[in-house]
């Protein structure tokens, strides 16, 4: 607030020539008429500058991808800048990261995925900036193909070892370019992380004790994300296992594919492809009692006679506080028994609870305590939040109250400009003002005596 004391009766003009940080200048310029005796006020009020926030997460699992490239313009093509994710996927422009938006339409471009990714299907997005709530930006990405080639005997459904192929890319033009020669292991050939769409396979050379087939080419169309998030492995770790076969003692070298196609190609023996057999040790178990995962973790096989046990537990919220960092922001935190993907929503304080939808890809959580930013309204809300777990199991809903944010007047930065709150003016002094970047209003009042 300033104050104006012992002025002369008359019309007074006033105008604010230097806003708040983070704030738009309040455009009006104001007139007062003071007679004598008269104490009036005029208000000033500013408008907090948009935010905007860009995620970007894996379009299957909803995990988020660090280090991708973004650039950032105004629509008329003014360049904002290129801006790389951080480690949970973020992006965020705004007076806190040393950025002040318009209220304008702005271009967000994807411009490198990572490197095991496609580009995103739409990767160019235009967003109109609202100075009242922050604007939140998707981008989806999907993980690029694997190439996953079985040669089986027609007999006996083995898999056939050393048949030597060359893989090529069909382009969309009808070329083709060479991608690799490789040889088959148990069958297998695997080609992790490749271009979607068709290959071409020629057997060039006969696995030893084998022909050629009377045609030798086939083709194989790879759609983006396939086999990809499934399996994580590649063609020279196809055989390597650390794990130690229960039923031997001995290490087996058929990795992880083994659990999924080792009693059709390699027969079961997950120490010889080839030839022989596992003993299941009396489970039942074709794995014995060796659990197999694919590359995501998940069981596929052996373990206990080939039981499973399916998590039916929800996770457990607990021990929710708030502190509001900005009219618009609050760091939250919040305990869970259990890691997954959050999901919140707010209502007024005091106003019945509302649904948290949990389809969407949420944010990732850990198992304990969990420090976050909610972007919300200004005002005292209830908060509201939910966590869903791998299995899909939801948590109850966790209430938080958010308290109105309270700007707190800051110790001034060495030499920063000096604070004009509530200074008192007399005569018909001449004044720049530069009111304290904490507050978004300004109250001028006048007095004559």
């Amino acid at each position: 607030m300033i104050v104006w004391k012992e002025l002369d009766p008359g019309i007074y003009s006033v105008q604010e020539i230097d806003e708040p940080y983070g704030y738009f200048p309040d455009p009006a310029r104001k007139e007062i008429l003071l007679e004598g005796g008269d104490n009036k006020e005029l208000e000033f009020f500013n408008r907090p500058r948009p935010v905007l926030i860009i995620h970007k997460r894996d379009a299957v699992t909803g995990d988020p991808l660090a280090g991708v490239k973004f650039r950032v313009q105004r629509a008329e093509g003014e360049t904002i800048g290129d801006f790389l994710t951080d480690a949970e996927g973020r992006i965020e422009l705004s007076p806190a990261t040393g950025y002040l938006l318009e209220e304008a339409i702005y271009r967000v471009t994807e411009v490198t995925p990572p490197e095991q990714y496609l580009l995103s299907a739409v990767h160019i997005r235009e967003v109109l900036l609202k100075w009242h709530e922050p604007t939140e930006v998707i981008f989806e990405n999907l993980l690029k193909p694997t190439l996953i080639f079985i040669k089986t005997n027609g007999l006996t459904g083995r898999g056939i070892s050393d048949a030597t192929y060359r893989v090529e890319y069909e382009g969309a033009n009808g070329g083709t370019s060479v991608v690799g020669t490789y040889k088959t292991k148990c069958g297998l050939i695997v080609i992790p992380y490749v271009l979607p769409g068709w290959y071409v396979l020629t057997e060039t050379i006969p696995a030893p004790g084998y022909s050629l087939p009377a045609n030798p080419v086939q083709r194989l169309y790879l759609s983006a994300g396939e086999n990809s998030y499934t399996y994580e492995q590649t063609q020279t770790d196809l055989y390597v296992d650390p794990r130690t076969n229960p039923n031997s003692g001995q290490r087996g070298d058929c990795g992880e594919w083994c659990g999924y196609l080792c009693s059709r190609l390699c027969a079961g023996n997950c120490g010889n492809p080839g030839g022989g057999s596992m003993a299941d040790g009396g489970s039942g178990n074709p794995f014995g009692n060796m659990t197999i995962t694919n590359g995501k973790g998940e069981t596929i096989g052996g373990g206990s006679g080939g039981n499973t046990q399916t998590d039916t537990t929800a996770p457990v919220l607990s021990a929710g506080t708030a502190t509001r960092t900005g009219n618009l922001t609050a760091t939250v935190t919040f305990t869970s028994s259990e890691a997954g993907r959050y999901y919140t929503a707010y209502v007024n304080s005091g106003a019945n609870a509302p649904n948290i939808a949990t389809g969407g890809l949420g944010t990732s959580c850990a198992a304990g305590v969990n420090t976050v930013t909610v972007y919300l309204t200004g005002g005292a809300k209830d908060l509201y939040i939910k966590v869903k777990d791998a299995a899909g199991n939801v948590s109850g809903a966790l209430k938080i109250a958010v308290p109105a944010y309270s700007a707190q007047t800051p110790d001034p930065e060495p030499g920063a400009p000096p604070n004009f709150d509530d200074i008192v003016i007399t005569g018909g002094t001449v004044v720049y003002l530069n009111p304290d970047p904490a507050f978004a209003g300004i109250t001028i009042t006048f007095g004559n005596q």
